[in-house]
């Protein structure tokens, strides 16, 4: 269906010439149709029309009134810029939408840094805070070509595989279209005569979809099942191995803003990848580069545990530190060269 739809969409794009104007943060300079998120929207809409069967209370229903939201949200800020506090509050209702009627507010962390359960007036605004970041932070990363895709695809196949193990169809089959919708984006995406962007629309949605897994994952009923999550923190440190490059990105972006007196929400092209595209001036390469480190980092890990289950209390915090240090360390490097 992306395949077939989004040389429509483009028409469509360039017959109302929906574009907005290069900035100077904007790598390519040529007009390039943006909102190919569309495609990931009805592509879902209408693939999932075979999820029903599957669902356990209404699950869909909600699920759509969410992305709905987000979807407007996405479209409205590919076009006109809507601000970012807008944007918060718009995907604040979103998030509620699915919290209330799913019961998936984060309640008990399983003893994550020590912490068990976690009184109402507190985890209401934890889980809207972590569903705010998460989504921003998945738009944040899409700055180069392929990276939002290729991620994307990473992490849906690390949560399709935790899914199948804990055997929700529902989860499972939803991850495959999601896969599906993004191996076409980026069939044109990476392509150099018919490029498109997901926009915001692409990336609000995925990013929604990462902390609506996230939080499948931690409550889910079933997760004794899997010897790997016998004890259940250890799926809060799988979802930061899966979402470790949008968190290091954001936050070392955010802290940068923040000390050279800059507002967080100040757009620049200071990030991770663009400090990696200066190195190795390859959009393609700077994307892999980023996959192959987070894919690596799950693998290592899960290893580790398997091998070693006395020692992950101490070994994914270790990595994280590690992570964090390369980061700095590639972030002021490339800061000092671009200065002399």
């Amino acid at each position: 269906m992306s395949l077939t739809t989004i040389p429509v969409l483009v028409k469509i794009v360039d017959k109302f010439d929906i574009y907005n104007p290069p900035t100077s943060r904007d790598l390519h300079k040529e007009k390039i149709p943006k909102l190919m998120g569309l495609v990931f929207y009805f592509g879902i809409i209408l693939a999932s029309i075979y999820l029903f069967k599957f669902q356990r209370e209404d699950q869909m229903l909600y699920l759509f009134t969410a992305l709905s939201i987000v979807l407007y949200v996405g479209v409205r800020d590919d076009i006109y810029n809507m601000s970012p506090w807008g944007k918060i509050i718009l995907q604040g209702v979103a998030i509620i939408s699915i919290l209330l009627p799913q019961h998936l507010v984060l309640n008990d962390l399983h003893g994550f840094l020590g912490i068990y359960d976690i009184p109402e007036f507190v985890a209401y605004p934890l889980t809207l805070f972590i569903g705010i970041f998460m989504i921003n932070s998945f738009n944040l990363i899409d700055g180069i070509d392929g990276l939002a895709g290729m991620m994307s695809i990473f992490m849906l196949t690390c949560f399709g595989v935790i899914f199948y193990l804990l055997d929700d169809l529902f989860l499972v089959y939803l991850i495959a279209i999601l896969i599906g919708t993004n191996s076409g984006y980026l069939r044109f995406n990476l392509s150099q005569k018919r490029k498109v962007f997901m926009g915001d629309t692409g990336s609000l949605i995925l990013g929604f979809f990462m902390f609506f897994f996230l939080l499948q994952l931690i409550n889910h009923d079933h997760l004794h099942k899997v010897e790997f999550f016998v004890q259940k923190e250890k799926s809060i440190w799988i979802g930061i191995l899966i979402f470790l490059y949008p968190i290091l990105d954001s936050g070392s972006v955010f802290i940068s803003r923040l000390r050279r007196g800059k507002s967080p929400f100040s757009p620049d092209n200071r990030h991770i990848h663009h400090f990696l595209l200066n190195r190795v001036e390859s959009h393609k390469m700077a994307s892999l580069i980023v996959l192959v480190y987070s894919l690596s980092g799950v693998v290592i890990n899960v290893g580790v545990v398997f091998l070693y289950p006395s020692r992950h209390d101490y070994f994914i915090p270790a990595y994280l530190i590690v992570s964090c240090i390369i980061a700095y360390f590639l972030r002021k490097s490339t800061t000092e060269r671009l200065t002399k």
